[in-house]
């Protein structure tokens, strides 16, 4: 730890500042922006922010549309059936009838297209 903080402080880092994750650093920055007056209706991310809860639970909160990729296993809350009932995102997505969505093709990755 001492290593760490000796590096901050090199790098002109206050020692009050505290480590924070990517989502966390997100959720901030688009509470801030919000807050700010930039005008975003909606937000996008990868699995690194798609499996962390507190932020799509801000983004509800700030009425803020978001698309994030979270794995097949990732349990979700669903708005259908019964308050607070969690569904794996494949089952979730399964229990669809296919006029509900569409897929949509996001490019080439390095394991193909990106669905």
């Amino acid at each position: 730890m001492d290593q760490d903080a000796d590096r901050c402080a090199d790098a002109g880092i206050p020692a009050e500042r505290t480590f924070a994750t990517k989502p966390e650093l997100a959720k901030d920055m688009i509470i801030r922006a919000l807050d700010g007056g930039v005008p975003a209706m909606w937000v996008t991310g990868d699995a690194v922010y798609g499996q962390h809860s507190g932020l799509h639970w801000a983004l509800e909160e700030l009425g803020v549309h978001y698309v994030l990729n979270v794995p097949v296993i990732q349990r979700l809350m669903a708005r259908t059936g019964p308050l607070g009932t969690e569904f794996r995102a494949d089952q979730l997505i399964a229990s669809f009838s296919g006029r509900s969505w569409r897929t949509r093709s996001a490019g080439a990755g390095a394991m193909g297209d990106r669905r």
